[in-house]
Order: structure tokens, then C-alpha cells, then sequence
């Protein structure tokens, strides 16, 4: 598969920023540095294989193309995306004790 274009919806990054700032007043620079280092690491994985993980298994058939890669080192943490011909969308980056299909 060709290198697609990465895009970030505007929720993903603002779950990113939120929850990178929540690390930081709980725990430090430290932690919120560790949370950003495996959010991008997991978005490599995703630019380089992005049909590696397989579709979320949602109720909603308008979501049957959303796929997951875990947040390393954060396991309940979730990097949810969507793939295009030409494009990979990171949707959401969220915790799973969130009602997960009510973000999209």
C-alpha cells in the first residue's frame, strides 16, 4: 500500500491535549512526555500498516470501517481511525470505560 495522508480530526487532538494535560497535573512532565511518546508511536503503527488491526465491532453499520490500535503502556487507552483510498483519519485517542460509539 502507497504512503497515504495522515489526517487528525479536530476530537482527536483535543483528546490528545486533554488527556496529555490531565497526565501532567496528576503526575507530572514526566508522565503527560511518556502518554504523548506512545500516542505517537501508536500513530506510526498505524501510518505504516494501517489495515493491521481489524473494523471496531459497533452496533452502528455507519461505523463499521472504524479500526483501534491500542496506546501502549496505557491499555485501556484506544487510537481509533478510519481508511481511505488516499487518506488515514485519526477519529478519536480514548479511554475504554467511555460509551466508545457515542464519540463518533
Amino acid at each position: 500500500m502507497n504512503a497515504l495522508k495522515l489526517l487528525f480530526a479536530d476530537a482527536a487532538l483535543t483528546d490528545i491535549l486533554e488527556q496529555s494535560d490531565w497526565y501532567e497535573r496528576q503526575s507530572g512532565d514526566a508522565l503527560a512526555s511518556r502518554w504523548e511518546n506512545a500516542v505517537s508511536t501508536g500513530i506510526e503503527r498505524i501510518a505504516r500498516n494501517p489495515l493491521s488491526s481489524a473494523p471496531c465491532d459497533f452496533g452502528n453499520d455507519e461505523l463499521h470501517d472504524i479500526r483501534r490500535v491500542s496506546v501502549d503502556g496505557f491499555g485501556k487507552h484506544s487510537i481509533f481511525y478510519e481508511v481511505g483510498k488516499a487518506k488515514i483519519v485519526i477519529l478519536r485517542v480514548a479511554h475504554g470505560s467511555r460509551d466508545i460509539e457515542s464519540l463518533f
